[in-house]
């Protein structure tokens, strides 16, 4: 093997770069290292560089030479390739092209070099750079009388303002043309009446009907006249004599007719006899001004008119009847009635079946809405509000339009108001209160009927709701002043506010309660309501915790009251409290009905407040019983009156006889009998003087007696929860 790690030592020539083996000594070839570009290679042996320069070896490096980078408007070059070591060309570039202008953000300007790009152009006419740069371009606006922008053609208006009549349309304040529809309500050209007739005295008159002059619609219709009865002026004719008979002649005053009666011959005696009455003829009276009523024949008896179905007299006495007799037939059947009696405008009719008399008076045509929700509370009769329900809501329609006087809610007509009452009510007012409570009703009736919280009931109830709601707030715009106060004074005013939670705040309801009682007792303990507000008044007041008041109105005696009325003879209720007086005889013949229903709507309070039996609305048809007897507690009793020391009440409910009484004792102590029929539940409300009372049942603190299902204690009265059974409760003071 050859090798020449010391070369040196055995060069023959002294040559250090002659290689020569140690053994043998044979000259070795320079080897080893590597030939670049650049340099040859370097000997592993004697370290020299030998041999050629290898011109594929680039190893010092590459360089690009003659590049150009591109512009958005100027191609550019990659450059060429070129070895650092021996300089070169390795390889040739590529051109780039131009990237030309970039506008992402789209202002007209390019995002690389500045320049500007595109310009503000809209082909279109929408306003907008059709470029995308978002600039508005040209005004938009209409011209005057026109509703088109001028650039665009776009619509920047509609058709607005002006009034529609039931004649024109509506012009419109911008371009001055006719719009929309005519409005068949607004009548602006003047009414005039139609179709009238005078009254006579025989003969009915018609008040007319009012016709718009503009488009000849029946606005209204109007009122019979009833026609107003002679008046007849008497006079001797013929003196009588001894010898032959004499003739007083009666005329009447108004239309000339007249008849004669005979005047019995004078006897011989000189002096004179008390002349006969005519066979066939009442002797006449000279009648009070008619008030819209037919004169009747005999003022004893009810005229032809007061034998139709009244609808308010009906409305106020429905519940009140309920007690009285199973009327849920015949309800039934009188709801029919109304539906067939019912305008086509929704409005129901003053009597039904319907007769000659009007439609569409506040608190008589209501009838339609109270009367189902009556019956339903007192026997769970759900259908006779299906029934009507399509008909309540004619009904509700025609109350919408009564608008006017700048108010929208202005409820049914005023013919009646609070009839016959004492004191006089805004007749308005009334109607107002009516179409509060019919909304309030109407709510309720669609919440009994719903399924579910997203059927159409349920979304109506919430509807009727609202309605009330606005109506409430429109009452206390036009009818309270800035204190809370009513601007209506009346017993009958302060007695629908309460009922129908009319006032704005508790506080002003409290006043409101105080200022009817204090009316009340100004007026020495006597009511001054009429049909409406004496069908309220005393379960008002106990509602409102005035139940002393209530008693003091019915045991009152002098005019008006109840037994005002029986000490002048009555048994019957009367339209009027003083239709007969021993003083004075009969009232006014035009109008003096002797069996008129309405003011015995009092002994509705007698059951619910005296007796206690009550109708829990959740649960109707007293499936589920609320009693809550409020006994004679009056700290004194006027002069001429006795305390009511006892009440024994009964009710044939669906389910069986409900039973409720209480007896007062000389040491305070009450007893209470209940009994509850099968298959229901009640709730018992017992008073409490003070707090060292007691309730026990038959012997038993009423916590442990069987069939109480609990018994707690608030605001002065034990509640009792209660099972079907009979009761004996005794609330007395505690014995200690």
């Amino acid at each position: 093997m050859h090798g020449a790690p010391n070369a040196s030592e055995y060069c023959a020539c002294g040559n250090h770069g002659d290689h020569y083996c140690d053994t043998c000594k044979v000259r070795v070839s320079c080897s080893g290292g590597t030939a670049t570009c650049k340099d040859k290679a370097i000997c592993e042996i004697c370290e020299k560089p030998y041999g050629e320069k290898d011109p594929t070896n680039h190893v010092g490096g590459k360089e690009i030479r003659d590049s150009k980078a591109a512009t958005c408007t100027e191609d550019g070059y990659t450059g060429d390739t070129y070895c650092k070591g021996c300089n070169t060309k390795l390889s040739s570039g590529e051109p780039i092209a131009a990237s030309g202008h970039k506008d992402d953000n789209k202002d007209h300007s390019c995002d690389v070099c500045g320049a500007e790009v595109g310009e503000h152009i809209d082909v279109d006419h929408d306003h907008k750079c059709d470029y995308g740069c978002a600039v508005a371009i040209g005004d938009h606006k209409a011209g005057e009388g026109k509703h088109t922008c001028d650039y665009c053609g776009a619509v920047m208006s509609k058709c607005s303002g002006g009034t529609a009549t039931c004649k024109d349309k509506a012009i419109c304040e911008i371009c001055g043309k006719p719009y929309g529809e005519k409005d068949s309500t607004n009548h602006v050209g003047g009414t005039e009446i139609r179709d009238s007739k005078a009254a006579t005295c025989t003969e009915n008159g018609y008040e007319g009907d009012i016709y718009c002059k503009d488009c000849g619609v029946k606005l209204s219709s109007g009122e019979p006249i009833v026609a107003f009865g002679h008046t007849y002026k008497d006079e001797v004719t013929k003196e009588a004599t001894t010898e032959s008979a004499g003739i007083r002649t009666y005329t009447c005053e108004k239309c000339g007719d007249s008849y004669t009666e005979e005047i019995a011959k004078l006897p011989a005696k000189p002096e004179p006899t008390k002349p006969s009455k005519p066979e066939n003829r009442v002797e006449p009276t000279k009648p009070s001004k008619p008030e819209n009523r037919v004169e009747p024949s005999k003022p004893t008896e009810p005229q032809r008119d007061e034998r139709l179905g009244w609808t308010g007299d009906t409305q106020v006495f429905c519940r009140a009847a309920s007690y009285n007799a199973n009327v849920s037939a015949f309800f039934e059947k009188w709801m029919r009635d109304m539906r067939d009696g019912q305008r086509s405008d929704g409005a129901y009719p003053d009597v039904a079946p319907h007769s000659w008399v009007g439609y569409g008076q506040a608190a008589w045509a209501d009838a339609g809405v109270i009367v189902p929700w009556t019956i339903y509370l007192m026997y769970d009769k759900k259908k006779i509000l299906q029934d009507n329900y399509a008909s309540m809501e004619k009904y509700m329609e025609f109350l919408s339009r009564q608008k006017g006087d700048g108010y929208n809610y202005n409820g049914a007509g005023t013919n009646y108001g609070d009839w016959l009452s004492y004191e006089d009510t805004e007749r308005r007012y009334v109607s107002v209160c009516y179409y509060a409570y019919t909304a309030q009703l109407m709510a309720k009736i669609s919440e009994a009927l719903k399924t579910d919280d997203c059927d159409a009931y349920a979304s109506k109830a919430k509807a009727y709701r609202k309605l009330a709601q606005e109506i409430k707030k429109e009452f206390q715009t036009r009818y309270v002043d800035a204190d809370g106060d009513l601007k209506q004074k009346s017993q009958t005013a302060y007695l629908l506010a309460l009922k129908l939670d009319l006032f704005p705040t508790e506080e002003a309801r409290k006043k409101g309660v105080e200022t009817l009682v204090r009316k009340i007792t100004g007026n020495g303990n006597r009511l001054s309501t009429g049909f409406v507000g004496t069908a309220i008044l005393n379960q008002t007041l106990s509602q409102f915790g005035e139940s002393n008041t209530a008693y003091d109105l019915l045991l009152q005696r002098n005019n008006p009251s109840w037994l005002y009325s029986i000490d002048q003879g009555a048994t019957t209720i009367w339209e009027r409290w003083d239709s007969y007086t021993k003083e004075k005889g009969f009232g006014p013949v035009s109008m003096n009905s002797f069996n008129h229903y309405s003011y015995g709507a009092v002994s509705e309070w007698m059951y619910r407040t005296m007796g206690g039996i009550d109708i829990d609305e959740t649960r109707p048809g007293f499936k589920h019983i609320v009693l809550q007897p409020i006994p004679d507690n009056r700290p004194e009793v006027a002069a001429g009156q006795e305390r009511i020391d006892w009440v024994n009440a009964s009710f044939p409910s669906c389910y069986g006889d409900i039973k409720s009484s209480w007896k007062k004792e000389n040491d305070g102590t009450v007893s209470y009998q209940v009994t509850i029929p099968a298959n229901t539940t009640a709730t018992l409300h017992l008073l409490l003087p003070t707090l060292d009372y007691v309730v026990e049942e038959s012997g038993k603190t009423a916590v442990k007696a069987e069939g109480v299902s609990s018994v707690t204690f608030m605001n002065g009265k034990a509640v009792l929860e209660l099972q079907s059974g009979t009761y004996q409760f005794v609330v007395k003071k505690e014995n200690k």
